[in-house]
């Protein structure tokens, strides 16, 4: 029994941070990272207190990347401010090409790296 124990916690690693931003003492944004070991990288931002109350905002962004070389796979992000409420996603093809839809396509050099992936990169390094 111990011994599956073990293997159901080994099976999916996942390293999770979080962070509480204050400004002048106040509590300003709470923010989650969580990084798989398979490749995913979660961010979300929330904004908390006297600052939500000016600016409400709820962030979330998920990126898929080559957990060997940290290189884009693919990528979401989801806004919330105020009424600003765009969601956007777009995936690497096999060329290189990073594509939104079918009219809008951005071709990147190999290999792409955003700033999740990097942040995963330098994380996985450790001290």
């Amino acid at each position: 029994m111990n011994q599956i124990l073990i293997c159901f916690f080994l099976t999916g690693v996942v390293a999770s941070q979080s962070y509480s931003v204050t400004i002048l003492g106040f509590h300003a944004a709470d923010v989650n990272q969580t990084i798989h070991d398979s490749g995913r990288i979660e961010f979300t931002t929330q904004n908390r207190g006297l600052i939500d109350l000016i600016w409400p905002a709820n962030n979330y962004y998920d990126t898929q990347f080559d957990p060997a070389k940290f290189s884009l796979i693919s990528w979401k992000k989801k806004i919330r401010q105020g009424t600003y409420k765009p969601s956007l996603s777009a995936k690497m093809d096999s060329t290189g090409v990073l594509v939104y839809n079918e009219n809008h396509k951005v071709t990147l050099s190999n290999p792409a790296h955003t700033i999740f992936t990097m942040l995963a990169m330098i994380q996985s390094k450790g001290p």
